[in-house]
Parts: C-alpha cells; sequence; structure tokens
C-alpha cells in the first residue's frame, strides 16, 4: 500500500479549509484516511498552518510520499529538515545532539522571521485602516461643507428677497412682474441640491435591482444547465442499463442454444450407438447346422452342411 501525506479539503465555498492527512494513495480525495497530521487555513493572511510535527516526521521516516503542497508546509515548518538531519545522523554524517542544535537554530530563525513578517503585515493593515479613516474624515468634511454652503446661499436669498419687499411695498405694487424674476431664479438654486441627491439615489437604487435581477437570471440559468446535465446523465445510464440487458439476454439465448445443440448432438450419438449395437448382436449370434437335403450322415465321412442365420 502506497501511503502518501496530501490535503483534504473541507468549509464551504470560496472558503475553502484543509486537513493534512496520511492516506492511501488510491482512495478520493475526500474520503478514507489513515491518520490526521495537521490543518491548513489559506484564508487567513498569513496562512494558518498547524502540523503535528512528531506523527509527520514519523509517517516521513517510514516513507511516506508528498504531495507538492504538502512539501511546501512541511518544509515551512521545518519537519522536511528535520528528517534530513535524522537520515544523516543514521548515516553517521554528525551526531544526534548536533542534529538536535541545528535543528534548534533554524527553527529560532524561522521564527523571528516568521513574526517580523506578521508585524509588517499588522503595521501595514494599521497604516491603511488611519489612510482609510482620513480619508473617509475629508470626503465627510468636503460634504458638511457644501452643506452648510448651500444652506447659506438659501439663507441670503431668502433674506434678500424679504427685504425689498418690506421696505419697498409701494415699488412692488407698480411693478411686481420685474422683481419676481431674479427670486425665482435664485429659489430654484437652493432646492437643486436635494434633488439631485433624490435622481443619484433612485438612480443607484435601479443599478442594484438591475444587478440583483441579472444575478438571478444567472443563477436559474445555472440551475436549468445543471439539471440538463443531470437528465442527460440519467437517460445515459438508462441506455447503458438497457444495452447491458439487452447483451445479458442474447448471452442468455446464445448459451441455451447451445445447450439444445449439445443436447442434439448427445441424442444423436446415442441413437448410432444404438444401432451399431444392434448389428452386431446379429453378427454374433451362433449360426445353426442344417444338413442339405438328400444328404444322410452314412453316405460321406464328412456332413454336407450349409451355415444358416436367422
Amino acid at each position: 500500500m502506497a501511503t502518501r501525506l496530501r490535503l483534504q479539503r473541507h468549509g464551504k465555498k470560496g472558503k475553502a479549509f484543509y486537513h493534512v492527512v496520511a492516506a492511501d494513495a488510491r482512495a478520493p480525495r475526500d474520503g478514507r484516511y489513515i491518520e490526521k497530521v495537521g490543518t491548513y487555513n489559506p484564508n487567513t493572511n498569513p496562512a494558518t498552518i498547524e502540523i503535528k510535527h512528531d506523527r509527520a516526521l514519523h509517517w516521513l521516516q517510514v516513507g511516506a510520499e508528498m504531495s507538492d503542497t504538502v512539501r511546501a508546509l512541511l518544509k515551512y515548518k521545518g519537519v522536511v529538515y528535520h528528517n534530513h538531519l535524522l537520515n544523516g545522523v543514521r548515516k553517521g554524517a554528525m551526531t544526534e545532539a548536533e542534529a538536535e542544535k541545528r535543528f534548534e537554530k533554524w527553527m529560532t530563525e524561522k521564527s523571528a522571521k516568521v513574526q517580523g513578517k506578521i508585524d509588517q503585515l499588522n503595521n501595514e493593515s494599521d497604516k491603511d485602516k488611519a489612510a482609510r479613516l482620513a480619508a473617509e474624515k475629508a470626503v465627510n468634511e468636503a460634504r458638511e461643507a457644501a452643506q452648510k454652503a448651500v444652506m447659506a446661499e438659501a439663507e441670503a436669498a431668502k433674506a434678500a428677497a424679504e427685504a425689498p419687499a418690506a421696505e419697498e411695498a409701494p415699488a412692488a405694487e407698480e411693478a411686481p412682474a420685474a422683481e419676481e424674476a431674479p427670486a425665482a431664479e435664485e429659489a430654484p438654486a437652493a432646492e437643486e441640491a436635494p434633488a439631485r441627491k433624490k435622481r443619484q439615489q433612485r438612480k443607484k437604487r435601479q443599478r442594484r435591482k438591475k444587478r440583483q435581477r441579472r444575478k438571478k437570471r444567472q443563477r436559474r440559468k445555472k440551475r436549468q444547465q445543471r439539471k440538463k446535465r443531470q437528465r442527460r446523465k440519467k437517460r445515459q445510464r438508462r441506455k447503458k442499463r438497457q444495452r447491458r440487458k439487452k447483451r445479458q439476454r442474447r448471452k442468455k439465448r446464445q448459451r441455451r442454444k447451445k445447450r439444445q445443440r449439445r443436447k442434439k448432438r448427445q441424442q444423436r450419438k446415442k441413437r448410432q450407438r444404438r444401432k451399431t449395437k444392434r448389428k452386431t448382436k446379429r453378427k454374433t449370434n451362433f449360426p445353426e447346422l442344417i444338413l442339405l437335403k438328400g444328404c444322410t450322415s452314412g453316405d460321406s465321412p464328412f456332413l454336407c452342411l450349409i451355415i444358416c442365420t436367422p
């Protein structure tokens, strides 16, 4: 049995989570295994790798093979290097104490590198978070300033429209049409901003609904295609069963005909043997001795005989 260290997939779609297992090379990927050696989670940054060092080393020592991904994982965790050092000890290239010393030195250097990478990633994530917060704060401040400016303009326009109306009532009666025109032009300017925002929100909702409808159509098409494939496979299996049954019936007929022919041959041989037996019986009957007419025993020392068979 060829034992192999390989990955076994778990987790949901798009979020794969793997078990590192020792299994028979002929077994299915997610099927039966001999022993679970560790886990591998590529969804985190950096990836989370947990290996039972002594068990993985045991399987390498007894000659288990590795898949490419598992080889990379075991190299990362130092199992392959430890196995190399133990092989050197077994061949007499170094002592066991020296091998352990080398392995401990390698592990300290590796852990320092890994910790440095984790710290770097944390610092980068903190910087990105701070930059995003600063950008969001700037956008919010700009939005608030724009809103305040619009409100100030609206209030100024309103005050400018009310002041001449209170002071120049007689003039307003003489020429109302001339003064109402600017006020009518300034009022829509203050009301345009909320209307534009509403239009944008409405367009955004429409685009979101379009995306949702498109995704729904795509999912429906996928379901239909999957059902078509399932029906096609079902038809193929049914045809295969029918062809197998036809072959079995044909073979059954052939065997029956063969038995009938063999029986006929046996019967024919039996009849032939019976006929030959009868013929041989006729030939082996004892002949009767009959005296010829006119011959007597005293006429001659020899009897005049004729052989007659019944």
